[in-house]
């Protein structure tokens, strides 16, 4: 095991795994980039973006997960008088 101040360290592996987190790291920012075009083109087709963010936070919750909240907001909005 390689110590510190220790250069006995293999550089390849290190090297290819920096290389590839670069990389994964740029490609984030692009998808980033791509979903932000997405939700300007439903905007300009009249589409509300906090919607569709709301719905696709909904989508990927597992089945069942949306009801129960659900259930939970509603009961806290009555026991508030909020409905």
């Amino acid at each position: 095991m390689a110590g510190i101040g220790d250069n006995s360290l293999e550089a390849a592996p290190l090297k290819e795994a920096f290389a590839r987190i670069v990389d994964l790291d740029e490609q984030r920012s692009e998808i980033g980039e791509d979903i932000k075009a997405e939700m300007v083109s439903l905007k300009a087709k009249g589409y509300h973006p906090k919607i569709v963010r709301k719905v696709l936070a909904i989508a990927k919750k597992k089945k069942g997960e949306y009801e129960e909240e659900q259930i939970l907001i509603d009961t806290y909005l009555s026991a508030l008088d909020l409905v």
